[in-house]
């Protein structure tokens, strides 16, 4: 998987690009995706690896719909 891969819900909804890959080093053990929407300014959202069907190196399926994505906190940032 690529930084920018995108991802993409289980309704085929693509919801944001991936930003960064999280791991937790005491257990070398990737624990979540921080992905990003929009231009001006961003939303970011942190995707527990438990909602991840499948990586390719381009896009990412989630098993999750994007309402359920949608009502999951983001972090708003500013660019």
């Amino acid at each position: 998987m690529k930084e920018g891969a995108k991802v993409i819900a289980s309704d085929g909804e693509h919801i944001g690009n991936v930003e960064r890959v999280l791991a937790d080093s005491s257990m070398a053990q990737v624990t979540h995706l921080m992905i990003s929407r929009g231009i001006l300014t961003k939303e970011v959202k942190l995707i527990p690896m438990k909602w991840i069907l499948k990586i390719g190196e381009d896009n990412v399926y989630l098993n999750e719909n994007k309402d359920s994505v949608e009502g999951w906190a983001g972090i708003p940032l500013a660019e």
